[in-house]
This record gives C-alpha cells, sequence and structure tokens, in this order.
C-alpha cells in the first residue's frame, strides 16, 4: 500500500468543485473582513486611549501605581486577544487559499493542507467557545 495515499480522494465533479471553490471565497471573504475589523479597531484604541482609559479608570477612584498596573493589563489582554485572532484569521485564510489552488491544481496534498488549515481553525474556534461558555455560566452561578 502506498505511504502518501489518502483517505480522501480529490475525486470531485464540477458542481463540488464549485462549491468547494465558493466556500474558500467566502472564507477567504470573512478572513479578510475580520482582519480589516481587527485593525480599526487597533486604529480607534490608539487615537481615542486617553478616552477610553478615563471611562475604565476614574482618576479619583485609583491612586497611580493601581492605575498604571490596571492599564498595562489591559494592554496585555487587548494584545494577546489580538494574537489568538490573527492566527485564527491567518488559518482561515490560508486554507480558503489552499483549498482553492488545490481544486483548480488538482493538488490532492494542498487541497487536504488546506483542510487541515480550517480543521485548525474550527479547533480554536471551539476552545474558544467553550471557554466562553465556561466564563458565562461561571457568571451566572455566581450571582
Amino acid at each position: 500500500m502506498e505511504e502518501n495515499q489518502s483517505l480522501l480522494d480529490l475525486e470531485v465533479d464540477r458542481d463540488a468543485a464549485q462549491q468547494l471553490t465558493e466556500m474558500s471565497r467566502w472564507a477567504k471573504f470573512l478572513g479578510l473582513l475580520t482582519s480589516i475589523g481587527l485593525g480599526l479597531i487597533f486604529l480607534l484604541m490608539i487615537f481615542l486611549w486617553s478616552r477610553f482609559a478615563a471611562l475604565l479608570f476614574p482618576k479619583d477612584e485609583i491612586d497611580a501605581q493601581n492605575l498604571q498596573m490596571g492599564r498595562i493589563f489591559l494592554i496585555v489582554v487587548i494584545l494577546v486577544i489580538a494574537l489568538v485572532v490573527g492566527i485564527m484569521v491567518s488559518f482561515l485564510i490560508k486554507g480558503a487559499n489552499r483549498i482553492r489552488l488545490g481544486i483548480h491544481a488538482r493538488d490532492q496534498l494542498l487541497f487536504n493542507s488546506g483542510l487541515n488549515s480550517l480543521k485548525n481553525y474550527f479547533a480554536m474556534y471551539g476552545v474558544i467557545a467553550l471557554i466562553g461558555l465556561f466564563f458565562e455560566l461561571l457568571g451566572l452561578v455566581t450571582k
């Protein structure tokens, strides 16, 4: 038995190839839209930082040291969220591009690589959804 033989052979008819190509276009569009949205949020955070910080950290309630630590913590949390979203978007765009190119070139390895990238995207999305669900349930229990 050949070692590189795939479980999913790229034997798709024209309709399935069109559907997969259209799916890859929408996935790429969603990834690019998310990237643009993330960039716009960062620009707004940079330009409106003073107003944003004044709303979150009122100066009359917090001393200077705790105010600085709160701002640093907020920046670290925002950067971690941006990093996770950036990684997820890169998996989505990479998967969409590889699926489209794999279908057009009839390249099984490229197509499988695209599906693997999409699998990674959905796995990360599922883990984040479960973590969010846990915190939602924790919030309901503590009320």
